[in-house]
Parts: C-alpha cells; sequence; structure tokens
C-alpha cells in the first residue's frame, strides 16, 4: 500500500497480539495435499494441543472402509489413542498435527 506521495505504507497483518499460548501458531499456508491425504501419511508427524507437544504419531488405524479412523501417539508417557474427530489441523509440510 502506497500514500499519496508514493511512499510504502507498512499495514498491520490480519489477528493480533498472542494471547498467553504455550506453542507456536500454524501459519496457514497453501499446499497441494489435502487432509484426507495428510491423515492418511502423518505417521512420525509431532503431535500437539493448546498445553503443547504430546508426541509423534505412530500408527494410523483405519476403519473398515479404509478411511483414518484414529492416530496412536507415541510419548514418553507411552501410548494413547486420538480420535480423527479430535484432529483440528494436519500440516503436511511442518509434519505437524493440531489435536483438541
Amino acid at each position: 500500500m502506497r500514500d499519496e506521495t508514493g511512499e510504502a505504507i507498512l499495514v498491520e497483518s490480519e489477528g493480533g497480539d498472542m494471547t498467553d499460548t504455550a506453542y507456536e501458531p500454524i501459519a496457514r499456508t497453501r499446499s497441494c495435499w489435502t487432509a484426507a491425504w495428510g491423515l492418511r501419511h502423518c505417521e512420525g508427524f509431532e503431535v500437539d494441543c493448546t498445553l503443547g507437544k504430546l508426541g509423534y504419531v505412530e500408527e494410523i488405524q483405519l476403519d473398515d472402509d479404509g478411511d483414518p479412523e484414529a492416530l496412536v501417539v507415541g510419548s514418553e508417557g507411552g501410548r494413547f489413542v486420538v480420535p480423527i474427530t479430535e484432529v483440528l489441523a494436519v500440516d503436511v509440510d511442518r509434519e505437524h498435527v493440531r489435536i483438541r
């Protein structure tokens, strides 16, 4: 954007200050990967929630139709299962899964 003299004007981006978050937000970028593809191929991706890092995807459990049903996440405390309905975002480029 430029002012009437042609000088560039710095324009603030959308959003605002982060409020008490313990994680770096996931930047929305355009990607050639679909969400369905990302869910099927997210083994090894880091998993986190608003509280911080939880672990890594060790396994993708499929339903009878071959669609992802749950993620098995390994952490220092053991393994736990996350239903696909709890997945908020998969970022294939950053190898990252965000859950509720």
